[in-house]
């Protein structure tokens, strides 16, 4: 007989029945058991992984716990010495306070805060300073480089347009001369030469005497910078003891005795200005800009004690064309021609009849100029325009295009409110001059 047990694993139970021989009852069968478990190798390598990874688990949690407490621990240590630290700058805080009550000063009223109190006070700030464009401040401090040709007055490139000149210099000069010209302008006293960068000013000025043979130009130099000094009351005549006789001081001397006696050796000297009654006069002298910096103020000239007074060049000035009225340079300007009276495009400041541009029933009136910048009553040359640049340090300094705009529509503003106050008063004093006209006829009749 076999019995299945289905709880656990499986167990089978062998056993035979048998009858007494004595009594001759059945025995109750004895069962020899024999439990035979059937676990699978693969089963217990499941259950081993899994008690690893209990025993993972279990451990992981203990070193948290261990951490968690040690954070605790820092936290609290930390609490300790902040409250520690406030209660001795609680402590510092009340002594100082006690100090203070015992002083000099603690019976006074707080200082009050007025304008006067204010207005003593040094500033503790530096005052607004006007930030020039990066453009104008490279443009004034880069040195000019341009190559002079003084040309004669009926030199016939003086009609020429500057871009022919340069094709016609271009194609007579050496390949390494060439690549040093970037372009020709015209100026007062001939042409300028604009090198490419320092190196090839020096190129072109060692090639200057082929570019005077092109051009036929008196001299090709640099520019340079003079200063002039002006030196008062010195001697322009001296007596000769051999002869006995006045002798005037020859523009040879006067530069000998300058040297002589400044160590300097100026461009230029020559008398100025006389006086004939004292024998004074005055000697004005160049020097190049290196030079003057070594100039002494005070010195002895001609046997006279003499101050130098110099004469800087004049500020940079911002250029106004003449061909729009804007402050730019004319030989860049491309815009329409106008009117540097009136601001208007259909005619020239030539051609200008009346301030208002000779419109019908205003000719020859009194109305306000326009300035093509600002739309100010005035000319376009005018000196208080508002949108004239300013010179600071050499450097020019222009509005930028919100304050043009706000600048633009106050001039309209202010000229048509001109325009209408000048028709008013014409007006009135045409009116004025028809009364007088009737006046007089009516004295006339009168009289007859």
């Amino acid at each position: 007989m076999a019995v299945s047990l289905d709880a656990g694993p499986s167990i089978t139970v062998h056993g035979d029945a048998s009858t007494s021989r004595r009594s001759g009852r059945v025995r109750k069968p004895t069962a020899k058991v024999r439990v035979v478990e059937q676990v699978s190798y693969q089963d217990n390598a499941e259950l081993k992984d899994e008690i690893n990874k209990l025993s993972n688990l279990v451990q992981d949690l203990l070193r948290r716990d261990a951490e968690r407490e040690q954070f605790l621990k820092d936290c609290l240590m930390k609490i300790e010495s902040l409250e520690k630290e406030l209660q001795e700058e609680k402590q510092r805080s009340d002594r100082h306070q006690r100090g203070l009550a015992r002083s000099m000063h603690a019976n006074q009223p707080p200082q009050v805060r007025s304008y006067a109190t204010v207005a003593s006070q040094p500033l503790t700030r530096k005052l607004h300073e006007p930030t020039p464009a990066k453009q104008a401040a490279n443009r004034a401090a880069s040195k000019d480089l341009r190559i002079f040709a003084r040309l004669p007055p009926e030199s016939p490139l003086r009609n020429e347009r500057a871009y022919d000149i340069y094709i016609f210099v271009r194609e007579k000069l050496s390949p390494q001369a060439r690549e040093a010209l970037k372009g020709i302008d015209h100026v007062k006293t001939g042409l300028a030469l604009l090198p490419s960068s320092a190196d090839g000013a020096k190129v072109l000025l060692e090639n200057r005497e082929q570019i005077a043979a092109l051009l036929q130009a008196q001299a090709v130099e640099q520019r340079d910078t003079w200063i002039r000094a002006y030196i008062a009351n010195v001697p322009y005549t001296r007596h000769c003891l051999l002869t006995n006789t006045e002798l005037e001081i020859t523009t040879e001397e006067l530069l000998e005795e300058i040297q002589a006696t400044t160590k300097l050796k100026p461009e230029k000297a020559y008398f100025s200005r006389k006086d004939e009654a004292e024998r004074l006069g005055t000697v004005t002298a160049w020097f190049k800009a290196e030079a003057v910096r070594q100039l002494p103020r005070r010195l002895r000239l001609m046997g006279a004690s003499v101050f130098v007074n110099l004469q800087f060049p004049k500020e940079k000035r911002s250029p106004q064309c003449h061909r729009c009225g804007g402050f730019h340079n004319e030989r860049t300007c491309t815009r329409r021609k106008r009117c540097l009276k009136c601001s208007s495009p259909s005619h020239t400041a030539d051609q200008h009849r009346a301030p208002c541009g000779g419109t019908e029933g205003h000719e020859g009136c009194d109305c306000p100029f326009k300035c093509p910048s600002c739309n100010g009553p005035h000319a376009a040359f005018d000196v208080t325009c508002p949108i004239k640049p300013k010179v600071v340090k050499g450097v020019v300094q222009r509005r930028n295009k919100a304050q043009l705009r706000a600048i633009r529509a106050e001039g309209e503003r202010s000229w048509r409110f001109a325009t209408q106050q000048s028709h008013q008063q014409s007006r009135e004093g045409g009116e004025e001059m028809d009364c007088n006209q009737a006046n007089e006829g009516h004295q006339e009749y009168a009289a007859l």
